[in-house]
C-alpha cells in the first residue's frame, strides 16, 4: 500500500512525510481519534515551518507564484500544505477581533460581529505554534433527553493556551470559545467530515438557536437555490423540484421554502407531499407552513 500524499514536491523527502506514510500504511482503518500521538509528533516536527520556507523560496524564484489552497476568511488566513485521504494539514494565522476585547462586554458588541457558536463537522487537532494571550473556554454539546428538550452547552473548563500546546476537538461534540490579544499562529490537522447537521448556539446567551449543514455540498446547494430565487429564475423550476427530493432532509426543506417564493403553486404542491416526508421535522414544518398559509387566506 502506497498512501497518496499531496504536498509540494520539495517536501516529499521530509522525514515527517515518511512517518505519515508509515502510519497510513498500517493494517486496518485509520481512526483519527486513535492517532493523537502521531499528530503531536507531526506538530512538534517543524514540518509547517519547512513547508513555509519552501513556499517562500518558490515566491522568490517566481514573482507570480501563489500559495495553493490559500484562504482568507475574516480575521483568519489559512494554507493547506499537505493532504491525504484521511486528513489534511494546514497552517493558520488569526488576528484579534471585536469579540476578543476584554474591556468590552459581549452584550455591547453588535450581533453581526459575533458569529454563532457551533462545533466542527470533522475531528480537529489544533497545535499552537505562536500565541499572544489566548484564553479558551471549552464546552461539550449535550443532547436533549427527549424530543421536547433542546441541545445545550456544558462548560468543561477554561484554558490559558501557550505556544507548544495542542488539543483535540471532536466532530459534533466539542466547542471552544476563545479570546485573543495579539496574533495567533497555529497548525490544524483536519479529519474527514462526519456530521451532516450541526447545532448552533447564541454567542451571548449560549442558548441553542438552530441548525446548520456540516456538509459543504449541501450548503452550496442551499446557496444555489436561494440565488436562483433572488434572480427569479423560473427556468430552474425543474431542477429545484429535483433538489427538493434530496437525500438530506434540511436540503429538501430549504429547497421547498425557496420553491414557495419562486413558484407558489409548485411550492404548495411540494408542501402537501412533505406532510408525508420521511423526516419528522420536515413533516412538522410542512404542517405548520400550510396552516399558516390557510390563516393568511382566510
Amino acid at each position: 500500500m502506497n498512501p497518496k500524499i499531496a504536498c509540494d514536491p520539495a517536501l516529499e523527502g521530509d522525514p515527517t512525510i515518511a512517518r505519515i506514510r508509515e502510519a497510513l500504511s498500517a493494517p486496518g482503518p485509520f481512526v483519527f481519534r486513535d492517532n493523537l500521538p502521531l499528530f503531536r509528533e507531526i506538530f512538534s516536527s517543524g514540518i509547517a515551518l519547512r513547508a513555509l520556507r519552501i513556499a517562500l523560496r518558490r515566491a522568490v524564484d517566481d514573482p507570480d507564484y501563489q500559495l495553493p489552497q490559500f484562504v482568507m476568511e475574516g480575521l483568519i488566513k489559512g494554507w493547506t500544505f499537505l493532504a491525504t485521504e484521511q486528513f489534511s494539514i494546514s497552517l493558520g494565522v488569526r488576528g484579534s477581533g471585536p469579540a476578543d476585547a476584554d474591556d468590552v462586554p459581549l452584550e455591547d458588541i453588535p450581533d453581526a460581529q459575533l458569529p454563532r457558536i457551533q462545533p466542527y463537522p470533522f475531528d480537529l487537532f489544533l497545535g499552537f505554534l505562536a500565541t499572544g494571550h489566548l484564553a479558551m473556554d471549552r464546552y461539550r454539546i449535550v443532547a436533549p433527553a427527549d424530543e421536547q428538550g433542546e441541545y445545550r452547552l456544558q462548560h468543561e473548563g477554561r484554558l490559558e493556551v501557550g505556544s507548544g500546546d495542542s488539543m483535540l476537538l471532536r466532530a459534533g461534540e466539542d466547542v471552544s470559545v476563545s479570546r485573543l490579544r495579539g496574533s495567533l499562529v497555529y497548525m490544524e490537522i483536519t479529519g474527514n467530515p462526519q456530521v451532516a447537521v450541526l447545532p448552533q448556539f447564541d454567542p451571548k446567551t449560549l442558548a441553542f438557536c438552530g441548525w446548520i449543514s456540516g456538509d459543504p455540498v449541501a450548503s452550496r446547494l442551499e446557496l444555489l437555490t436561494r440565488t436562483l430565487v433572488e434572480f427569479e429564475h423560473r427556468g430552474a423550476l425543474e431542477e429545484m423540484l429535483a433538489i427538493s427530493r434530496h437525500r438530506d432532509h434540511y436540503v429538501r426543506w430549504n429547497t421547498i421554502r425557496h420553491l414557495l417564493r419562486l413558484d407558489p403553486d409548485a411550492g404548495i404542491e411540494r408542501l402537501e407531499e412533505a406532510r408525508r416526508d420521511d423526516h419528522p421535522e420536515v413533516r412538522e414544518a410542512a404542517e405548520l407552513t400550510l396552516a399558516r398559509l390557510a390563516e393568511l387566506e382566510a
